[in-house]
């Protein structure tokens, strides 16, 4: 069993707030005020990803192999932009010339595209849970003001909590939960630090039972999909299924956590070592390792969003105002209370409008002059 996996995952849910982490994915979207837009993406790269012999199992492999995108390869914090790929004497001159102890994701892919409307681009995968795109629905409503226009953007990524088998809500609130995984709403706002910290560590434990439930639920669950195979089972199947809560209560009573044995858990709660005997079954392994798959992958996504809308920010939304754009961070955690969406609204002046004014207000007083005149 993938020990490891299961404490990652444990870890990475224990910092759902964490700062940005060194390999997350930068995304920068500008949009035009004709409503076409532009994205790009840069993301860590392995030697094998920089000379452009990468495999299946690369990072961003379907942008890569894409020719839609344009590519092209930098140094992180550096502006420039190099030909995709590297060539090997390229690549060793360059790792060759940087401190030995740099980051990992010192040297980055930067992939890049063109878009005639943002539905265009919402319709375009670019983010990829394990084979599956992670697809948001985008839209951009502009409100013509005659001296000025709006522009009104969203982004919503739909919710993945569907992973989880065992319901969030039987630990904590819905408004608990989108305040642990999102930061909204702002439960802890006048609170002192001493008694948000109170508050963050009773939710950080709940959330720990939480995923230990979910745990034991995709274990039981794999073992009944392939129960029929096992052999001196002590219980029929359609007896088996009715154990599934209480084990689940068994486990959160006694406190499992992911560095016990699943199959002892199971030997104690059934007083029967028949388990063990299935946890060796490489089927259910292989069920219960592409699951862990999936939480460790949900977990993991980090991306460092940066929005640029015509005009002048309004309001950023759950986002920052930075430089001129809006900064905000989209992870897997903010995916698992519900739909998490981006919006930021700005306003761009219509130079036309001013000068078409000016002419037509000039236009008058002339007129009204040569009629005086007569």
């Amino acid at each position: 069993m993938k020990t490891v996996k299961v404490i990652l995952a444990a870890l990475l849910a224990a910092q759902l707030l964490a700062a940005c982490s060194d390999g997350e994915i930068q995304m920068t979207t500008i949009i035009n005020r004709n409503g076409s837009c532009q994205r790009m993406v840069t993301f860590a790269a392995d030697s094998a990803t920089l000379v452009g012999s990468y495999d299946a199992s690369a990072p961003m492999v379907h942008l890569l192999s894409d020719s839609a995108w344009s590519k092209s390869w930098c140094i992180e914090g550096d502006t420039a932009r190099h030909t995709y790929p590297m060539t090997l004497e390229q690549y060793g001159e360059v790792r060759a010339s940087l401190p030995k102890d740099c980051p990992s994701d010192t040297l980055r892919v930067c992939a890049e595209r063109r878009f005639a409307s943002v539905e265009e681009m919402g319709g375009t995968p670019l983010l990829m849970l394990g084979d599956k795109p992670l697809m948001a629905q985008v839209s951009l409503k502009k409100r013509f003001r005659w001296f000025y226009t709006d522009y009104v953007y969203e982004e919503t990524y739909p919710i993945q909590g569907q992973l989880f088998s065992y319901p969030l809500s039987k630990f904590i609130e819905d408004d608990v939960a989108s305040y642990w995984f999102t930061g909204e709403p702002d439960l802890m706002q006048g609170h002192s630090p001493a008694e948000k910290k109170e508050t963050d560590d009773m939710i950080e434990e709940q959330c720990d039972r939480w995923l230990v439930a979910n745990y034991v639920a995709e274990a039981f669950d794999a073992v009944a999909d392939g129960y029929d195979s096992l052999p001196d089972m002590p219980m029929d199947k359609s007896a088996y299924l009715t154990h599934r809560d209480s084990l689940i209560d068994y486990a959160l009573d006694c406190q499992f956590t992911f560095g016990d044995n699943i199959d002892t858990l199971f030997s104690g709660y059934f007083h029967n070592r028949a388990y063990e005997e299935a946890f060796a079954s490489s089927k259910i392994e292989q069920q219960l390792d592409a699951k862990l798959d999936d939480f460790v992958e949900l977990m993991g996504l980090k991306v460092d969003c940066r929005l640029v809308l015509p005009g002048t920010i309004r309001d950023a939304g759950n986002g920052v105002m930075e430089q001129g754009a809006v900064r905000y961070r989209l992870t897997g955690n903010r995916l698992i209370p519900h739909d998490y969406t981006l919006t930021a609204t700005s306003r761009a002046t219509n130079v036309w409008a001013f000068i078409l004014t000016a002419l037509i207000l000039l236009a008058t007083i002339v007129g009204l002059r040569v009629k005086a005149k007569k």
